[in-house]
């Protein structure tokens, strides 16, 4: 049963003499009673949640609001609580279009919701924002009142000081780590936390973090050395002379100028932070502390002002009969000194638009409005904050902010989400800009470069890609033709479905194997070990596979794609994982392999084909180097995103990093690590031989020249 008022529970039943006792001596009453008692109060008063909101983040919606404008004009805060709300449909002339955003564009704070309320309808990009609440897994750190049946629901930041003392105080709270599936049972716990307005709160974070880095401090946490220049003409005697406000009053001449240095080290901060790799714990976004693993939001019952947590401890004390709190006097928990480093007011403008657009999730998802500095334009250029409403696969109605719509800086491929989400305005900083098109051709489509060994994620364009990939090229050369991007994000509600495009002396008996055990442990799919696992020759029946196998994300393929033909795979996003193995590497070790397998016998073999030019062995092939695998693949990639809008991500590996970055990529998007890909399949074959280099000469004849011409 939700958190309820006993008291207005009271009221509500006025004439009601027994139900009244019962709410007012509910500890004489067994719990199972007293519990269907109060559901069906609330059943039939509407009470539930609803009766458990501050006034926090509410604007009374007028006339003006609740009519549909233009789909490209920003809409009243009332239409989209109905759309939110199901009480009117989403405008079917506002799906997504090449030459407008989708969606209903709206700012922030103007939704007739609470903040609890709106974050209902949020939608969290967990691979983007994997770094904000992955501390604990998949527990969060919360105070649990079994006495009164809810659980506090920490944010760094935003009255949790306070809020920890008051819940042990008071309410006879324990701090405990408990995993999101039990925070997810609303019969059990109800859950209420603490908000603050996001610009503010992140002044707050630095100064904190800041102080906790300190480097002349014994117990200083590890500094990032990113931002190790914030600390600069920083002194341990200027620190216990100035940065403090209490001995600023006392030495107003001493610490005169004082705050230069660090204001302008924090807004350099500010200028190179992105958001996305919080530099602190205190840098979390606050929406981040609401949701598990997954992006599934936190059913809170109810979320108060940060700026008054007494008020809104003593709103919970009221509401559960919490007389302890009631009975307390006033308390004074402010630090004696603050550890504030300069004057917010000093902060330029330009800094806290940045500041706005990093918190724009917060602002979106809480429904805040924006400080008066981070509203409108500047010079002409719209990078205000928006929000904006989506329909999802799902056809749920779903709100996010702008930077979600796209990994800053690549072209996302295939559909994304259609959910509620901020939008910074349509001329953003490039940096920042939504990418709302597809690829025009193949030469533009993204090539993710993935290189687990050295922790990077990059991307570049095939077309930059094929014209620095010829037969020197190394994996670390291409890299560093490339720009650093984020691992690909998953639209909502979508399933990754990881195809491995296997090639000869890369590693593919290894994960031939390794796919057959797979299928056979997640789908049921029992293969001979002699024959390769299904799907791997045939596209259309690895199409069918992924359809049938929802708990599979691992597949195997040799050559190709999806057939251009295939209906479209719904609610799947494909990421195709391409080796890379330096091309002379690779042939000289095909060469060897026939002698490996039959001797000179397979050598002559393989010399019979070369004479004739012939592209068709086992090993040494020139189609079934991967850089002519993807040449041919992308084509019909292009035609599956633009044709049956599906979404395809194709990345480039060093081979050899197969497992690590099945690992990397199963923490990413939380799925089961795929079986056996660490294996060795052919450990046991002789290594003392290898077939006549006369061949490989006539191999790179033939062939050759053909790898600095594929389109």
């Amino acid at each position: 049963m939700p958190l309820s008022t006993r008291n207005n529970l009271a009221t509500l039943v006025v004439g009601s003499v027994a139900v009244a006792l019962v709410v007012l001596c509910g500890a004489a009453v067994p719990l199972r009673l007293l519990s269907s008692i109060f559901e069906e109060l609330d059943r039939l008063v509407g009470y539930a949640d609803a009766s458990f909101r501050p006034p926090i983040a509410t604007t009374s919606a007028n006339e003006d609001d609740a009519a549909l404008r233009p789909c490209d004009a920003i809409q009243g805060g009332g239409i989209v609580a109905r759309i939110l709300r199901g009480e009117q449909p989403f405008p079917t002339n506002c799906s997504r279009r090449e030459e407008a955003p989708a969606g209903l564009r709206f700012r922030p704070g103007t939704l007739p919701l609470t903040s609890a309320e709106t974050l209902q309808h949020c939608f969290v990009n967990a691979t983007r924002y994997r770094h904000h609440g992955r501390r604990y897994g998949d527990v969060s750190r919360v105070a649990v009142s079994d006495d009164y049946r809810f659980a506090y629901v920490l944010v760094p930041k935003s009255a949790s000081s306070t809020s920890r003392h008051y819940v042990q105080q008071y309410f006879n709270g324990t701090e405990l780590m408990v995993k999101h599936s039990v925070l997810m049972d609303t019969d059990y716990l109800s859950l209420v936390s603490f908000v603050r307005e996001p610009l503010n709160r992140f002044y707050s974070s630095y100064h904190e973090a800041y102080w906790r880095k300190l480097p002349f401090q014994s117990n200083h946490e590890v500094m990032d050395d990113r931002y190790a220049y914030i600390y600069d003409n920083m002194t341990k005697a200027a620190w216990a002379t100035c940065y403090n406000a209490v001995r600023r009053q006392q030495n107003p001449q001493l610490c005169e100028g004082v705050d230069e240095s660090p204001l302008r080290n924090f807004e350099r901060f500010v200028a190179e932070y992105d958001g996305i790799q919080p530099w602190d714990v205190h840098f979390m976004l606050q929406t981040l502390c609401f949701t598990d693993g997954s992006g599934t939001v936190l059913p809170m019952a109810n979320l108060y002002d940060a700026t008054d947590a007494e008020a809104g401890w003593r709103d919970v004390a009221t509401r559960v009969g919490a007389t302890a709190f009631l009975n307390k006097g006033k308390e004074e928990r402010d630090r004696a000194n603050s550890r504030t480093l300069f004057n917010a007011s000093s902060v330029s403008t330009a800094t806290q638009r940045k500041i706005c657009q990093l918190m724009a999730l917060d602002y979106c998802c809480l429904n805040l409005k924006l400080p008066e500095v981070c509203r409108g334009a500047i010079g002409g250029e719209e990078d205000s904050v928006f929000c904006t409403v989506e329909r999802n696969t799902e056809n749920e109605t779903k709100i996010h902010h702008w930077a979600e719509r796209t990994n800053i800086g690549v072209t996302r491929m295939g559909n994304e989400p259609r959910t509620i989400h901020g939008d910074n305005g349509g001329d953003a900083p490039a940096q920042n800009r939504t990418i709302h098109n597809r690829p025009d051709t193949v030469a533009t489509l993204p090539i993710h470069l993935l290189d687990p060994s050295a922790g990077t994620s990059a991307v570049l364009s095939w077309e930059a890609l094929a014209a620095n990939w010829d037969r020197d090229a190394t994996f670390e050369h291409i890299a560093n033709t490339s720009q650093s991007a984020p691992l690909p994000a998953l639209p909502l509600n979508h399933r990754i479905a990881i195809i491995i495009h296997c090639a000869p002396k890369m590693g593919s008996a290894t994960l031939r194997t390794a796919c057959r055990d797979t299928l056979e442990t997640t789908c049921g799919v029992d293969t001979d070990r002699k024959v390769d696992p299904k799907g791997y020759n045939d596209p259309g029946e690895l199409a069918d596979l992924v359809r049938e196998c929802n708990e599979t994300h691992h597949f195997c393929q040799r050559r190709g794609l999806l057939k251009e033909s295939t209906p479209p795979i719904t609610g799947v996003t494909f990421l195709h994982l391409y080796p890379f193995r330096n091309y002379d590497e690779w042939t000289t070790s095909a060469l060897k392999q026939p002698f490996d397998r039959d001797g000179e016998r397979g050598c002559d073999h393989l010399r019979t084909l070369m004479d004739d030019c012939e592209d068709n062995h086992g090993e040494l092939s020139f189609w079934k180097y991967p850089k002519t695998q993807m040449s041919d693949a992308l084509p019909v990639a292009m035609q599956r995103i633009n044709e049956r809008r599906e979404g395809h991500y194709v990345a480039l590996y060093p081979f050899r990093e197969i497992h690590s970055l099945l690992e990397m990529l199963s923490d990413e998007y939380r799925i089961p690590m795929m079986v056996g890909s660490n294996g060795t399949e052919h450990a046991h074959r002789p290594r003392n031989g290898t077939c006549n280099t006369a061949i490989l000469d006539r191999f790179h004849e033939c062939f050759t020249a053909g790898l600095t011409k594929l389109p």
